[in-house]
């Protein structure tokens, strides 16, 4: 209560320059062992947007690792923020945004069900924005494709996305990302 109080006490301007020495730090690799959700609010209340963005998909990234979808949730609301506030177009908001996606199909389709309109919305998005996407891009992103493939809502939808899924991977460098195309197509076929 005593850190809370004295921390309201600050004026906006010094409660801003603090935190952005502490992000500044961050960013620098200077204190490592902070968790990755402190961090995302240290660089969100610094002003550094897409260092809190990057902060936050991790702190969401080790939660789904924990299975603990609720505290992801949560990492992504910030991350979804902080994005909203770059506003110019860059390769690596996409990046992030494509990032941040995986994260929500994974957590929406563990919250809502594989067949949910949620999941299923999550990665209609994503399709949308990663097809736009160089091939090498693409293929960083497999586990979009996966889960517009896994969500379909019927074997005919399945087939259909298995077949873009298959020939945009095609292209693929990794032998390990064409053998998943073709699984998911031959598994829809096996059905």
């Amino acid at each position: 209560l005593m850190q809370e109080a004295t921390y309201g006490t600050l004026l906006k301007a010094d409660r801003r320059r603090i935190h952005l020495l502490i992000a500044e730090r961050l960013r620098s690799g200077e204190t490592a062992g902070m968790p990755p959700a402190i961090a995302a609010w240290q660089c969100a209340e610094a002003g550094l947007h897409e260092g809190a963005a990057r902060f936050a998909i991790a702190a969401a990234e080790a939660s789904v690792s924990r299975c603990a979808m609720s505290e992801a949730k949560i990492s992504m609301e910030l991350c979804a923020a902080q994005l909203k506030q770059l506003t110019r177009p860059s390769q690596r908001r996409t990046e992030l945004m494509l990032r941040l996606m995986e994260v929500e199909g994974v957590v929406t389709t563990a919250l809502e069900g594989e067949g949910s309109t949620g999941a299923q919305a999550v990665y209609s998005r994503a399709m949308q924005l990663l097809r736009k996407q160089p091939p090498d891009m693409r293929m960083e992103h497999f586990p979009i494709y996966w889960g517009g493939w896994f969500t379909a809502p019927n074997v005919s939808a399945q087939q259909s996305r298995a077949r873009v899924l298959v020939a945009d991977m095609e292209s693929a460098d990794d032998d390990e990302t064409r053998l998943q195309a073709f699984h998911c197509g031959w598994a829809t076929s096996f059905h």
